[in-house]
């Protein structure tokens, strides 16, 4: 907990001696943020619809998680939990015309290379059709924040956006990081399309969280300090522990750490300095 409890002198030296360490190892990490990996955990039977003579019209508009808690009851106990697992991106379907089943689908490996390639991440509107596939996903380790604290499957669209700037992370250890946030973005947004919903797919986890791998509700995701406006682009601040973000927001609030803004003008003022109400 020392960097929490630092002054930001004593930060600034810690944080310049790491920082070319860092720049050294962000494209090897960036490139596996860029490109993550997923494993087939469950592939259920083909989908079959009832013949024409039994189908209600209830039963033909009948939604993916309906499907799924009659399906497998067992893991959907509730429709609550269908639904978050298909918002969270963990259902692919696989359409019949795309794959020629086999007798089994006990899941070899050329079924689940084939639903990970060419499967349907599936959403809340998707319409099953006789033959379809249904899988369950999972995204493997690949050194940032696990599927168990993020629940989401996939990292944000926008992350490329982000890991396109030039040194995205600046620096970081297991109590706190340095972002550099591309211009265009929130810091704190609306439907995972800002910074916070970025930051737990390209940051490390504390060895805490390596070690004991908890549940979502008991991690603490990173997440800003402070904020700066969506088209300005700079330094964030990020705290990746309680301790950490209630002793950084008091040194932002004592006025013991200082945003600093450089700007691009047309022209050159007639006074240098001055106040801008």
């Amino acid at each position: 907990m020392y960097l929490a409890r630092s002054s930001a002198q004593s930060f600034m030296r810690r944080f310049s001696m790491h920082i070319d360490i860092v720049m050294m190892m962000m494209p090897i990490c960036c490139k596996a943020l860029l490109s993550p990996q997923y494993k087939i955990e469950h592939i259920y039977a083909p989908y079959k619809q009832p013949c024409k003579q039994q189908m209600s019209q209830e039963y033909k508009d009948e939604s993916l998680h309906r499907i799924l808690c009659k399906m497998d009851p067992d893991t959907f106990p509730s429709a609550s939990q269908s639904r978050k697992a298909i918002e969270h991106g963990r259902l692919v379907v696989l359409r019949a015309d795309d794959y020629c089943l086999p007798t089994s689908t006990s899941g070899g490996s050329t079924l689940d290379s084939t639903i990970s390639n060419v499967g349907i991440i599936a959403d809340s509107s998707i319409t099953l059709h006789d033959g379809d596939v249904i899988a369950i996903r999972s995204r493997l380790d690949n050194g940032s924040y696990p599927q168990s604290c993020t629940k989401y499957v996939d990292p944000p669209t926008n992350i490329k956006d982000f890991l396109a700037v030039e040194n995205p992370v600046l620096f970081e250890d297991d109590h706190i990081a340095i972002v550099n946030k591309p211009g265009g973005l929130d810091c704190i947004g609306e439907k995972r399309n800002d910074l916070q919903s970025i930051l737990p797919f390209v940051l490390r986890p504390p060895e805490n969280i390596i070690q004991k791998k908890p549940r979502s509700s008991q991690c603490y995701l990173p997440r800003p300090v402070h904020r700066l406006d969506r088209k300005t682009s700079g330094c964030v601040l990020v705290a990746k522990s309680k301790n950490a973000m209630r002793q950084f927001s008091h040194l932002f609030a004592s006025r013991q750490l200082q945003k600093s803004y450089c700007a691009i003008t047309f022209g050159i003022p007639r006074h240098l300095t001055g106040t801008i109400l």
